[in-house]
């Protein structure tokens, strides 16, 4: 009786969570859930690679999914999703990627050199960045140039994952990819950058679909997705994260925006506030009162945005009567602290502020 007991209880723990996430998204998620079920004991993290546009696809099809990770805003678009659980959770650029011994490849400007080129298919995220990069490219070599690299172009690939392959394999020269990928195949390709000017800077979104089964672990999967330790995982992979410690804050007024240096000056209002954390345990925060602040005068209302795309609105009279404070964390990012409001509508990682 006891042992069957025991074994319905087992049953009853074991959990499965289905994560959808963009194929460039391969080597660091598999880290990042393998990591998550080691501090989650019976909860199994089942994971599916694929370009975004086929993930989008698969869900709408039916396929069982509690997270999905797009390499485009498009593509998670592309299906029904939980509002509130969109989080951009980390970044990412553009990369030329060259077979190992082929010479002569320093710049994007090389590329008109390339006899077989691989690219991804523009209905996939890093095929129509890469060709934004062309169009942008263009208008610095010349149309001859996009003339020469189209002509070149011996394959177009449904992730980025295969064009890295074929590069790999010696079945082209060169292809274009995501940083991270290069960071992936150290060793075996040679990385050519694109400048800044001509580049993409892609952001990385994940939602919770609406037909999710198990919304409660995937809630902490992607909170756990924007943790120290897995961002770290993440920026070792070749990505950028969001979260990192900015010098300025945004600030908007109608048409006009300036940035606000941080850290905050001293001179700003201070105060001490005690809440409850998700657990219930009371903390204690000191910060500047968000009230007090000169960008807030004559002001009916203010949206926090932080780096992970959440946001708040929140009226000047609710922010001064609930006592919200902006608190510097350790990491040198500010937060949000609004007394009264559960934690998890708190905004992290302020990147901006939009008074109306």
């Amino acid at each position: 009786m006891f042992a069957t007991l025991v074994a319905c209880t087992v049953v009853q723990q074991a959990r499965t969570l289905n994560v959808f996430a963009a194929a460039s998204l391969k080597e660091a998620f598999t880290q990042i859930a393998h990591n998550y079920e080691a501090s989650h004991p019976g909860l199994t993290v089942r994971l599916n690679f694929a370009g975004s546009q086929t993930l989008a696809a698969q869900i709408n099809q039916g396929a069982p999914a509690d997270v999905f990770a797009s390499a485009a805003e498009k593509n998670l678009d592309d299906i029904q999703f939980d509002k509130p659980s969109h989080r951009i959770f980390v970044l990412n650029k553009l990369e030329i990627a060259v077979r190992s011994g082929q010479p002569g490849i320093r710049t994007p400007r090389d590329l008109a050199k390339i006899p077989n080129l691989v690219v991804a298919d523009p209905a996939v995220p890093v095929g129509h960045y890469t060709e934004n990069f062309f169009g942008k490219a263009a208008g610095v070599y010349g149309s001859n140039w996009l003339a020469q690299i189209r002509s070149h172009i011996v394959s177009r690939e449904d992730d980025v994952k295969a064009v890295l392959a074929k590069v790999i394999l010696g079945e082209a020269d060169a292809g274009i990819v995501y940083v991270s990928d290069v960071a992936t195949a150290r060793g075996k390709v040679v990385p050519v950058a694109i400048p800044d000017r001509l580049n993409e800077t892609v952001s990385y979104p994940a939602a919770i679909p609406t037909s999710s089964q198990n919304k409660d672990d995937a809630k902490h999967f992607l909170k756990f997705v924007l943790s120290d330790a897995s961002q770290a995982v993440l920026e070792h992979s070749g990505f950028v994260s969001p979260t990192r410690p900015v010098s300025y804050l945004i600030l908007e007024n109608g048409s006009n925006a300036v940035r606000v240096s941080l850290p905050l000056s001293g001179r700003y209002p201070q105060a001490t506030v005690r809440v409850a954390d998700e657990g219930k345990r009371e903390e204690t925060f000191r910060g500047a009162v968000v009230s007090t602040l000169p960008w807030f005068s004559g002001s009916a209302t203010a949206t926090f945005v932080g780096a992970d795309g959440y946001s708040q609105t929140i009226s000047i009279v609710d922010l001064k009567s609930r006592k919200a404070v902006l608190v510097r964390g350790s990491d040198g990012n500010y937060q949000l602290i609004v007394p009264g409001l559960k934690p998890n509508m708190w905004v992290n990682w302020l990147r901006s502020i939009e008074v109306r």
